[in-house]
């Protein structure tokens, strides 16, 4: 019997991305095709910066049904406490990341899962081992509309 194909936690600034249509992204296939093979995996708090930057009910509603298609991570009271450890080390560091980021990476670490992320923010974070980056395939051969 062959494994699942392991789960990758999409990050706003993705879904962004491919939502966007006038906006260039040369992995919308691939994308979709994670989603068809319900490969993507949401920390709650991406669905809370989608819908905080909704243009219209119709995009809202794309968020919520997203937030009840069954991807969605369970966030715990540890999660809470290694997100505000690690911002809190972070700007002791001198480097600024948001405790948003902060929770997706550390929900992503407990789970093993890599993050597919455009966010500068997590550099550190992917450079030191603290989460594992996800790089996607070649982009897409198409040319944005």
């Amino acid at each position: 019997m062959d494994e699942p194909l392991q789960r990758i936690v999409v990050d706003s600034t993705i879904w962004i991305a491919w939502f966007r249509p006038r906006r260039t992204f040369g992995h919308r296939r691939h994308l979709a095709r994670l989603v068809a093979d319900e490969r993507v995996a949401i920390v709650p708090v991406v669905i809370a910066e989608l819908l905080a930057g909704a243009r219209s009910p119709e995009e809202r509603a794309v968020y919520l049904e997203m937030e009840r298609g069954g991807a969605t991570l369970e966030v715990e009271r540890g999660h809470w406490i290694e997100a505000g450890d690690l911002r809190a080390a972070r700007r002791a560091s001198g480097q600024t990341i948001g405790l948003a980021d902060c929770l997706i990476a550390a929900v992503a670490r407990s789970a093993g899962l890599p993050v597919w992320t455009e966010d500068q923010d997590f550099g550190p974070l992917f450079d030191e081992g603290y989460v594992t980056r996800y790089v996607p395939p070649e982009p897409d051969q198409v040319t944005p509309s």
